[in-house]
């Protein structure tokens, strides 16, 4: 069975290279950019996998930043 990674603003973060949070956020709201699968109390969450799938089309610069998957 495959791992579900999802993925806060602070992880969301850490995959942009440490961005702001501020930046996350504007970013995540783009128009393209994976839509949450959660809304939690602590925010919104994130498949890892179409995020991962995101970056690696539209921000091929943080590639290398990316997990092994």
């Amino acid at each position: 069975m495959a791992e579900v990674v999802l993925l806060g603003i602070s992880e969301l973060q850490r995959r942009f290279g440490g961005k702001s949070r501020q930046r996350v956020d504007q970013l995540t709201r783009r128009s393209g950019f994976p839509r949450p699968c959660a809304a939690l109390g602590n925010g919104r969450v994130w498949l890892g996998a179409e995020v991962d799938a995101w970056i690696r089309v539209h921000r091929p610069d943080l590639n290398e930043e990316l997990p092994d998957c």
